[in-house]
């Protein structure tokens, strides 16, 4: 997984990107998901494991310089190691985080029947 995502990205995705997403690989929903994300914006999407940085996305994140890591979903998805793998990475990029909504939050209402 993570092998095949660092090789899309290299193949398909633009040279230098602003953002790379990261969404764990242990799972398909967060990076099914950022994946759509990621091609609305130009950027691109690789996978790690929830409790570690895997050295082929560690590379393609050092290949490409993206100006901004941003990691989808909360710490259950994608730990604070992981996190601070990604801040001490060569080209220093602002690392930010999208949570989602986990299984504690509810679900928004449903609308009204008519």
């Amino acid at each position: 997984r993570h092998d095949t995502a660092a090789a899309m990205a290299d193949r398909y995705g633009p040279d230098q990107p602003e953002q790379v997403l990261l969404a764990t690989g242990d799972g398909f929903a967060d990076a099914l998901a950022a994946g759509a994300a990621a091609s609305t914006d130009a950027a691109q999407l690789l996978l790690v494991a929830t409790g570690s940085l895997p050295p082929v996305s560690g590379a393609a994140i050092a290949a490409l310089r993206p100006a901004e890591l941003v990691v989808i979903g909360g710490e259950a998805a994608v730990s604070a190691v992981v996190a601070e793998q990604l801040a001490a990475t060569p080209t220093e990029p602002t690392t930010a985080r999208e949570p989602g909504q986990g299984e504690d939050v509810p679900p928004p209402p449903l609308p009204a029947r008519r």
